[in-house]
């Protein structure tokens, strides 16, 4: 004849069981209690994003406004390369380090 179980170990049996039951149902919930609205004060969550995609992306055929300034002519373009050329000369001259040969600073080149 088998032995039944002590009532001890039934009951931790059973309490075990109830516990992983509640845990089971806590976790269940949890996505619906995610979404329960916090106050605007709390500033925890980001605004929500549009839901009308208009507002998110721009139509096909828009266009963007034509500009009302005109490309650079060459003579432009070469004014504006040299003086760039100019200036990072010129900060290259000024943060370029002495070399220093035999005892003596050498002029930077």
């Amino acid at each position: 004849m088998r032995k039944l179980p002590s009532r001890s170990r039934a009951t931790t049996l059973v309490r075990g069981f109830a516990l992983v039951a509640a845990a089971a149902l806590v976790v269940g919930c949890a996505p619906q209690l995610a979404d329960v609205a916090e106050p605007p004060a709390a500033g925890s969550r980001a605004p929500a994003a549009a839901t009308d995609p208009t507002e998110r992306y721009p139509a096909v055929n828009d266009m963007p406004a034509r500009r009302d300034t005109k490309p650079l002519t060459e003579e432009e373009r070469q004014r504006l390369v040299d003086e760039l050329s100019a200036a990072r000369e010129r900060q290259r001259v000024e943060t370029a380090e002495p070399a220093v040969v035999g005892g003596q600073a050498e002029a930077p080149r």
